[in-house]
């Protein structure tokens, strides 16, 4: 994993950050996983992107990338 899931979940909690994530060290998430125990926090199975705008928002980007490499 990029970073340690029980030491964020103790920032968030300690520091009362609001959070949201959707890629873990272990997916699907596991049970014992510490994020789900924490406040302030909103985890998604890994689809955040999913979303119709974010989806037409990807093409976009990608149609302009392609337009700015052909040149």
């Amino acid at each position: 994993g990029i970073v340690n899931e029980k030491d964020l979940a103790d920032i968030i909690d300690k520091k009362g950050f609001f959070a949201g994530f959707d890629v873990f060290t272990k997916e699907p998430i596991s049970k014992d996983n510490p994020l789900l125990k924490v406040k302030n926090i909103i985890l998604t199975p890994h689809i955040a992107w999913a979303s119709k705008e974010a989806r037409e928002k990807l093409i976009q980007l990608a149609y302009q990338n392609i337009l700015e490499f052909s040149k």
